[in-house]
């Protein structure tokens, strides 16, 4: 069995693997994953849900994760003991392109306060949209691009500041 704690944004999961089985929290999910092809497509079934997901790691256990056009950055550590419930690292707090395309719209501005899940700007590519939401609470610091540039796989789209516990 394998033992994983996957971070988004505050949010800290424990994930147990076994051959055919997954455990999230303590609870058993009944699902199969099907690598589709060498790119990170995966295909997640369960009973009566079948869902698509991007998977492309990155440095320092981050993992790309896009789902239904939704980005999202996760850390996945394999030692358990290195679970916290802290303060998010610099990279957490940084928004990367998981793919080469173009920026649509940007529906945040610098200074703005987001929380988890909020849309930062659309990127287009391939003829497909994606929205690019935020990992985390906290205050926009800084956008990289604007809408009609092009963006490259891996580069730093935007940069937010987590909130502190009492907001800040």
């Amino acid at each position: 069995m394998a033992t994983y704690h996957v971070t988004v944004g505050r949010r800290e999961y424990r994930v147990e693997i076994q051959p055919g089985q997954y455990t999230v929290n303590d609870r058993p999910l009944n699902m199969q994953l099907q690598r589709l092809n060498e790119y990170g497509l995966y295909l997640a079934k369960g009973d009566k849900h079948r869902l698509e997901m991007l998977l492309k790691p990155g440095k320092a256990g981050q993992v790309s994760v896009v789902v239904n056009q939704r980005h999202l950055m996760v850390r996945v550590e394999k030692n358990p003991s290195k679970l916290r419930n802290s303060e998010v690292s610099h990279h957490q707090n940084q928004i990367t392109a998981p793919m080469p395309g173009v920026v649509v719209r940007l529906l945040a501005a610098s200074g703005q306060h987001v929380k988890v899940g909020d849309l930062i700007l659309i990127i287009e590519s391939m003829k497909m949209q994606m929205e690019i939401r935020s990992p985390l609470e906290g205050k926009v610091e800084k956008l990289n691009k604007q809408a009609g540039e092009k963006v490259d796989k891996g580069e730093v789209l935007a940069i937010i500041h987590p909130s502190d516990r009492k907001g800040s």
